[in-house]
């Protein structure tokens, strides 16, 4: 934090500041709002890459895991019963249905004895299901994950203590195996196999684990969650034994697959390959255990997940290994939202105009003896990502050639070669675009549009008037474009205005955005108080009670 920038600007804004950075100077940047930006995280579609997307203020951009477990494993459960069983009623039996409760719904199937339940239970679609089908494997197992949950998971209370009675858990993994042996339904064995293993994990048998794992779980071919899920475990208990390259082979492979804690994994990742009394592991020794090309893509991708520095050679060699790995996808977005804030941002900053936006990027302010030269780096590296990218948008191999055209567009509208960025925008139209990269090449055009006029006039305000109220309609419905709007009016649009000196349309333009966000920071009252001059007040109060204003100017001050 620079605290002399900070204390400026509560001075010179008398304690408003126009919210750049939500959190505020007391409590540090906006994790999420430091730089400025036109260029979408979401690009790729894969909500589970959320924790990754680009911040150098987090350890993780999200600490929440996208994807449920819960939520995929009833799923699961709903194809066993071919859909007869709700997914709610699936997850109401599963979690909330207590052990006495499935007792005496076995012994009412096997027994014949009166079902004594509460309607609710009684009506439940799948506890319907198993009085249909007398299932008692799969209610049996259900029984059992009951009594095995309290010493894995925990109950509801995510602070109270998680009871490992190793003597319980013992006899468990017992019952869990010899119910396995039983067992018919590969469905339901792999379920076991899954229970025994954790049961192992959880209670620090760690070489047990591997050997459940070994014996129950891969020579189950059963299409279901609960494979990654107990690999997972023993990538864990390979960690605890002390053979980290190989826990961290197992992780990186299952960040990469098919999302289900994907975060949990990369955090266990780190725990394998960094140690301050063993050291770290280096990339090339986890490359070694990689049986293909794509498995060493996955690899180099975790490796290079975590860097807030330039990651293009990395970028070329997982381009190289797997060209159409989705990790490279999301790779190259944060490494354009790495440039944004490393060469973006500071490039506005050095236009002239009035700076009402207090915000700090990690290369600090132009007082930095760094500031230029990390500057003048990424003037370099945004004209090798623009190549990069475009030559990967030649190659009709590539899924999602369209965000790879665009995104060298968008560099080359960062590094103000607008004739490149015209001629790839040109390129990106011709492909398939999905609709987020359609969105991303009209705002990345109107950026290009707006920066070839050296000044705005009344033809060209008619002009861009239908793309603006297009950003309009998107910033109402999505919170990541309505920063987009406010950065395109108070980055792009006022400061136009500045160098043309039209102030009446520079305050209008910081209004116009602030009203957008729906905040309390009255920044255009305070730029109106502190930086117009009674004149500029004069011609902004008539311009505003005008009758002959056109629709743009109507635009500014109806949304003001």
């Amino acid at each position: 934090m620079n605290w002399k920038h900070c204390f400026t600007a509560l001075i010179s804004l008398g304690l408003i500041c126009f919210p750049y950075n939500i959190i505020g100077c007391s409590d540090g940047d906006d994790p999420y709002d430091y730089y400025t930006s036109f260029f979408s995280q979401r690009l790729n579609g894969d909500e589970s890459f959320r924790p990754f997307y680009y911040t150098g203020y987090r350890f993780l951009y999200d600490e929440m895991e996208p994807l449920s477990t819960k939520e995929i494993t009833s799923e699961e459960w709903v194809g066993f019963t071919t859909g007869k069983a709700t997914k709610k009623d699936v997850q109401q039996f599963v979690l909330k249905f207590s052990y006495k409760q499935l007792s005496a719904l076995y012994n009412h199937i096997e027994k014949t004895q009166p079902l004594v339940l509460p309607d609710s239970v009684k009506r439940n679609s799948f506890t319907q299901w198993f009085i249909q089908n007398k299932d008692l494997e799969a209610l049996g197992y259900l029984m059992y994950t009951k009594q095995v949950e309290p010493f894995v998971a925990g109950d509801e209370d995510m602070w109270a203590d998680i009871n490992r009675d190793a003597e319980k858990m013992k006899r468990l993994t017992k019952s869990g195996i010899q119910l396995w042996t039983v067992a018919k339904n590969d469905f339901i064995r792999l379920r076991y196999g899954y229970q025994v293993t954790r049961l192992a994990h959880y209670s620090e048998q760690y070489q047990d684990c591997i050997t459940y794992y070994d014996t129950y779980i891969k020579p189950n071919s059963t299409a279901s969650v609960l494979q990654d899920l107990a690999t997972g475990l023993k990538a864990g208990a390979l960690k605890h034994l002390g053979k980290r390259e190989e826990a961290a082979y197992n992780f990186s492979q299952l960040f990469a697959g098919k999302g289900l804690k994907r975060r949990s994994n990369y955090i266990s990742f780190i725990f394998s390959t960094r140690d301050e009394e063993l050291g770290d592991i280096k990339k090339e020794d986890v490359l070694k255990l990689c049986k293909n090309n794509k498995e060493k893509a996955n690899v180099t991708a975790i490796y290079a997940m975590s860097s807030v520095d330039n990651n293009l050679v990395e970028l070329k060699e997982i381009y190289q290994f797997d060209p159409s790995s989705p990790l490279l996808e999301l790779l190259t977005i944060r490494e354009v939202n790495k440039l944004e804030e490393k060469y973006l941002h500071p490039s506005i900053e050095k236009l002239k105009g009035n700076k009402i936006m207090y915000s700090w990027s990690l290369m600090g302010d132009a007082d930095n003896p760094n500031y230029d030269s990390v500057y003048n780096e990424s003037e370099v590296e945004a004209k090798d990502l623009i190549q990069f990218c475009h030559s990967i948008a030649q190659n009709n191999t590539i899924p999602n050639r369209g965000l790879f055209e665009v995104a060298a567009a968008y560099t080359a509208y960062m590094a103000k070669d607008l004739k490149k960025a015209k001629e790839l925008l040109s390129s990106a139209e011709k492909l398939n675009l999905s609709p987020a990269v359609k969105d991303q090449w009209m705002l990345t055009n109107l950026l290009v549009t707006i920066n070839e006029k050296e000044t705005i006039d009344a033809a060209f305000e008619e002009q861009i008037l239908p793309s603006i109220q297009w950003l309009e309609g998107k910033a109402n419905k999505d919170e990541e474009w309505k920063k987009f709007y406010r950065n395109f009016f108070t980055e792009i649009i006022a400061l136009k205005y500045h160098a043309q000196n039209d102030i009446h349309k520079e305050v209008l333009s910081i209004g116009i955005a602030e009203k957008m966000l729906g905040n309390y920071y009255n920044s255009a009252i305070t730029f109106l108080r502190t930086k117009m001059s009674s004149k500029d007040v004069e011609k902004l109060h008539a311009f505003m009670l005008s009758k002959s204003l056109n629709k743009w100017e109507n635009y500014l001050v109806k949304n003001n």
